[in-house]
């Protein structure tokens, strides 16, 4: 047996102490984010006296400098203690801003305020307090799937937890233009987390800039899943994470290969926020500037609504909705918003398939034209894409033609034969799940409104769960008896329900 000599001795002792630090260090930048939000969530909230308004200045230099201290001594440490280049690399970016935020603020106070007053503001410091809040939240939250709770239990604690704070956030004064009561504010949140639509208050009216920014972070949060976010976010800046953790999430994101959980959720964070960017900007384009007060006026009411068209949630900062005298006559912006319903409806698992297909299939074409060696993996769209994409189609055009020919002399009166086919098409995609109308609601005859009922029960695709959804189960309950699953033979301790035959192929 190999004796330790002094100088093995001194390196372990010098290793438990940077792991201690390093613990102490966490824990440290933990509860000051967890300060830091609230103390904006205060500062947002509620109108100040001008002493209260120094010490909040005051609180957010020494929390800027503290939080410095402690992310240097993680960044002396993160190199040897934690795995993951691209969690090195995000806490490298997130110190080089805290670091752009500190000489703005201390260093070139003076001058920015006469030549870039907007630099020094209070947002840049908002900014980087979240940032930091949802990292370290986020890293906490895998520790949850220790816990022994079901993952559908959790999923559906996570959306009841951010109910509770969404309503916390809206009863804020300064959400509001004249208060709001309690069930009210309960409601509104629970309506924008689950992306249902409802409202029992006039969200344009009621409801501040501060309260509509709310909205949208509650249904962009709720669209995205708590957990599916969170997830993402601690996976990615813990740098490595354990085969537990991979296991609870698999459920949340609809995938069955572990090693590719990660990347999935990137794929699920980068398509929406790319979607909704690409989605806000031809909003931005097809916009009258004369209805708006200025370009950032504009720029809000593009984003708002491309983020509540992709997550299916049908909320409006505008009285009427998309009937408001403004925006009934204007086609494009109604087409745009029709798109993004439409891929926001079909779920992801979809939008994976069909880029994996384009991909492969340019791949092998790349590969034929400039005579390359090797194959390339084929991949087919598999039978959930093919029976969704094939049903959204017949439900697009079957709900374009009732509506077309049921309220040819009604709400389509007045409008010019391009603005009956775009209004008759926008009632077929809004009424399966997002709620946005470009009519009198009240107005439509008695067959539209039962064909209404039907779209709403067939409703969306699957997202990211693994349950067979009404729009699967709708052709699925006109099939012949061979096609659905042996009554008592159904269900299998592995997956949980047996395949079901269906055009050639096997639904999940």
């Amino acid at each position: 047996m190999k004796l330790k000599t002094g100088s093995d001795r001194f390196g372990e002792r010098l290793t438990y102490l940077k792991r201690t630090v390093f613990k102490y260090v966490n824990s440290t930048l933990l509860w000051l984010s967890i300060l830091n939000f609230t103390v904006i969530i205060f500062d947002f909230g509620f109108d100040h006296s001008q002493p209260v308004k120094n010490a909040l200045e005051f609180f957010y230099s020494a929390s800027l400098v503290t939080g410095f201290i402690c992310l240097s001594l993680r960044l002396l440490l993160l190199p040897r203690l934690s795995e993951g280049r691209a969690a090195r690399f995000a806490e490298y970016a997130v110190f080089g801003f805290q670091i752009v935020v500190i000489i703005s603020r201390f260093v070139l106070r003076g001058w920015l305020a006469d030549n870039a007053p907007y630099v020094r503001s209070l947002f840049f410091i908002y900014l980087l307090f979240i940032i930091v809040f949802f990292i370290e939240l986020s890293k906490v939250s895998l520790s949850f799937y220790r816990i022994k709770f079901s993952p559908a239990l959790l999923y559906v604690g996570s959306f009841l937890v951010l109910m509770a704070f969404g309503t916390g956030l809206l009863l804020l004064p300064k959400a509001t233009v004249n208060g709001i009561s309690y069930i009210d504010a309960f409601f509104t949140a629970t309506s924008a987390v689950c992306v249902t639509g409802l409202i029992v208050v006039d969200t344009a009216t009621h409801f501040t800039t501060t309260g509509k920014l709310i909205i949208l972070l509650l249904i962009q949060i709720g669209g995205l899943g708590v957990m599916t976010l969170t997830s993402f976010l601690g996976f990615f800046f813990q740098g490595a994470y354990s085969y537990q953790n991979q296991i609870f999430i698999k459920d949340f994101i609809n995938e069955d290969k572990i090693g590719q959980i990660f990347r999935t959720l990137f794929k699920i964070i980068f398509i929406t926020l790319g979607i909704e960017a690409v989605g806000a900007l031809f909003i931005y384009l097809t916009l009258d500037p004369r209805v708006f007060a200025d370009s950032i006026d504009r720029v809000q009411f593009a984003v708002f609504h491309s983020v509540s068209a992709f997550c299916n949630a049908g909320f409006s900062t505008l009285t009427d909705g998309l009937y408001d005298p403004l925006f009934r006559e204007n086609y494009s912006f109604q087409l745009v918003i029709a798109l993004l319903i439409i891929l926001g409806g079909i779920g992801f698992p979809v939008i994976f398939n069909y880029y994996q297909y384009y991909k492969s299939y340019l791949g092998r074409k790349r590969r034929k034209i400039l005579h390359l060696k090797g194959d390339t993996d084929v991949v087919a769209l598999n039978v959930n894409t093919r029976l969704i994409l094939i049903t959204t189609f017949v439900l697009l055009v079957l709900g374009t033609a009732l509506f077309y020919i049921s309220e040819q002399g009604n709400v389509l009166a007045d409008r010019s034969l391009y603005g009956q086919f775009v209004t008759s098409f926008f009632g077929s995609v809004s009424p399966r799940t997002a709620g946005f109308n470009t009519f009198d609601m009240t107005a439509l005859s008695t067959p539209t409104i039962l064909f209404y009922l039907l779209f709403m029960w067939i409703g969306a695709s699957p997202g990211s769960t693994e349950a067979v959804s009404r729009r699967q189960l709708s052709p699925l309950a006109f099939s012949t008896p061979s096609a659905l699953p042996d009554q008592r033979t159904g269900w299998n301790f592995s997956g949980g329900k047996s395949p079901v035959n269906r055009s050639g192929g096997l639904l999940p």
